[in-house]
């Protein structure tokens, strides 16, 4: 098992590949076929696309070659191959969702992000979100980003 500073320095390296998923989720959108999920009856929240499931398992088949496989349990919106291959238990989660957003990015809206983020069921302790087509600093174009103009992230 990963300490957590380990866990926090291994994350980091994906963040590439985090940002190539965000990619991948505006490529296949086009194509994207729609289902639904839970069955809430709340279409906003049921909605999957093809999409959600293509891009977890990009970003899940990346990390399931590291350590974080067997040091974080997993907190995954879709249910995907890679999902049994984390922790069952730990005191870390690292926390996934492909495409959050799904209703918005089914719709044609540029605002949906891919976000991952780890904690130690207490705290935060990182979260990387990226908007693919989305400038952030339309949001606030006082606020100093750590990153681009599409992704940010925080280690605390």
């Amino acid at each position: 098992m990963m300490n957590r500073m380990e866990i926090l320095n291994e994350i980091q390296k994906f963040e590439k590949d985090f940002i190539a998923a965000g990619r991948l989720a505006s490529k296949l959108r086009k194509d994207a076929t729609t289902g639904t999920k839970m069955g809430t009856g709340v279409h906003e929240i049921d909605i999957v696309t093809s999409a959600d499931l293509a891009v977890q398992e990009y970003i899940l088949g990346r990390l399931s070659k590291s350590k974080i496989l067997k040091s974080c349990e997993l907190l995954a919106e879709e249910e995907t191959k890679f999902t049994n291959g984390f922790a069952k238990k730990s005191n870390y989660v690292l926390t996934l969702d492909p495409i959050d957003g799904t209703y918005l990015y089914a719709s044609g809206k540029k605002m949906y992000k891919v976000i991952i983020g780890i904690h130690d069921k207490k705290n935060p302790l990182y979260t990387f979100c990226y908007f693919p087509e989305w400038d952030c600093r339309q949001i606030n174009p006082k606020r100093k980003l750590t990153g681009s103009a599409n992704h940010d992230f925080c280690v605390v």
